[in-house]
């Protein structure tokens, strides 16, 4: 799945469908299909845009790349703005998008980058696209043919997002205490900060003690919350430790996050579709998580499992222990993660817009390969159909050997190299 907001220029993002908000017409003019074009071959792809017009607003149309980097484009047509936010027209512009993105995925396209259709010349506001955008985007992905297809939805002001919401000036003062803390915590005076805080300001609930008791025995077996012996080898007395006594705490080390994801979702009673789409995962990057014990996941893989399975603060808290992570008070991304938790709210779409907002790391999790893996597959893609003819045409005796010992090679690191979460 993951659906993923950026603030940069839609041809700068690797995908494998670019979206191009157009007129009727399909008449490539400046904005967005004017840089598109630019990469692309401007007569070529007006040539392929013409050929499919008209467009009618709210619809979409794929036509070929041409030179640009991609396996399609897709050329989609929003309404006007009529002066008000008129039920109507928002309908058709959350209608486009999603038509792009069923063009682009009817295509094979297993990533989409998309623009904010209608908010250029059309006059579209930017929070109103981005609304219709977004719904479009979820609506797309809540199909389980589609749970696999990335879509990065490219903005340029950052403020269209979560604009006119009542949280955004609650969180934002939660954040600003986030910032001003990390600043005392440079300067030695988190104590005395911490102090006053939690005196001025007592919204956020302790993460230990009556929170904890509040969740469900099932979940607390589950996370372990006093997994860990309380009794330890302090440093004064680490070398009074007899060794039977450290071999019994070594043979009873935590079971790995990948048994306590299952012992959860079991406990939550929901299926595995249902966690990784509503963590805004991949099958492939839940899998790896799920039935890998020797996997880390990253703290950001942590928060959107605990987000998609509804855990509570405190429940949290003990998922992130058991990872080796914590929410920090000094962390804006953490405060605004927490924020939602706090008040039950677990739709991971719109604590990452909250996030964009803010300017912090998104809950999103991709699987890339590794960097030998892209650098290898790129020049194969480029170089080998030219070297293979050359090696044909001029050495064929010599070719064979060459082909049989090389591509096994090749092969075989790129499977054995192992995959990075993000």
């Amino acid at each position: 799945m993951p659906f993923q907001i950026v603030r940069d220029d839609v041809t700068a993002i690797s995908a494998d469908a670019v979206v191009v908000p157009s007129n009727e017409q399909l008449l490539i003019s400046g904005g967005v299909g004017g840089q598109v074009a630019a990469i692309a071959g401007r007569e070529q792809l007006q040539a392929a845009a013409s050929a499919a017009a008209p467009c009618p607003a709210g619809h979409a149309v794929a036509v070929s790349p041409g030179s640009y980097p991609a396996r399609c484009i897709v050329f989609a047509t929003g309404p006007q703005w009529p002066g008000n936010p008129q039920p109507s027209a928002l309908h058709l512009l959350q209608a486009a998008n999603l038509a792009a993105l069923e063009a682009a995925a009817a295509q094979g396209c297993q990533s989409i980058a998309l623009p904010l259709i209608s908010a250029g010349s059309f006059a579209f506001p930017a929070r109103h696209a981005f609304a219709c955008a977004s719904a479009a985007v979820r609506e797309f992905l809540a199909n389980d043919a589609r749970a696999d297809i990335q879509v990065t939805l490219a903005l340029f002001e950052r403020e269209a997002v979560c604009a006119g919401s009542a949280l955004v000036g609650e969180i934002a003062e939660l954040v600003d205490d986030a910032y001003v803390m990390q600043r005392l915590e440079h300067e030695g005076e988190r104590g005395r900060y911490s102090r006053r805080h939690k005196a001025s300001r007592p919204a956020l609930p302790c993460l230990a003690g009556g929170a904890a008791k509040a969740s469900s025995t099932s979940l607390e077996d589950a996370i372990c919350f006093d997994a860990l012996p309380a009794a330890s080898c302090g440093t004064a007395q680490a070398q009074e430790c007899p060794g039977d006594e450290l071999e019994a705490m070594l043979a009873h080390l935590d079971e790995p996050f990948s048994q306590v994801l299952v012992h959860l979702i079991d406990a939550k009673g929901m299926t595995d579709p249902q966690v990784y789409r509503a963590a805004n995962m991949t099958r492939q990057t839940f899998s790896k998580i799920r039935n890998n014990p020797a996997m880390q996941p990253t703290k950001r893989s942590v928060l959107a499992l605990a987000v998609a399975l509804q855990l509570t603060t405190a429940e949290t808290e003990a998922l992130l222990a058991r990872a080796g992570y914590a929410l920090s008070p000094a962390s804006p991304g953490d405060v605004i993660v927490r924020y939602f938790l706090d008040r039950g709210m677990h739709n991971i779409f719109d604590i990452n817009e909250m996030l964009y907002r803010f300017d912090q790391q998104l809950l999103v999790v991709l699987a890339r390969r590794g960097y030998f893996t892209r650098t290898v597959t790129s020049t194969l893609l480029v170089a080998f159909p030219q070297v293979t003819f050359t090696l044909a045409m001029y050495s064929l005796p010599f070719f064979r050997p060459f082909l049989a010992v090389t591509l096994p090679f090749l092969l075989t690191v790129m499977y054995l190299e192992p995959d990075t979460l993000l």
